[in-house]
């Protein structure tokens, strides 16, 4: 599961992966803390960027996420085809 390197941490130690061989729709998990230990947990879709699962955030940490991580959308759902499909 690689971990998004230029989203390595975008706001107080959260953290942007893709899944290698995911399912499903175009997705990234974002943690708050270690995926194997975390605080909080987003799945978030790519194709439409709307949350999919959500526990720990706040509705106002989930807004801010999206702002910062719309940017990179477009990105985002590349790699995760390149990742998935490898």
């Amino acid at each position: 599961m690689p971990r998004i390197k230029y989203l390595e941490s975008i706001r107080g130690g959260v953290s942007v992966w893709i899944y290698y061989k995911d399912h499903g729709f175009p997705h990234v998990e974002i943690y708050k803390g270690k995926p194997s230990s975390y605080e909080a947990h987003l799945k978030l879709n790519l194709l439409d960027f709307s949350v999919m699962e959500c526990s720990g955030f706040s509705e106002r940490a989930v807004r801010v996420l999206l702002k910062e991580l719309e940017p990179y959308r477009s990105i985002l759902l590349r790699d995760w085809y390149e990742i998935t499909e490898s």
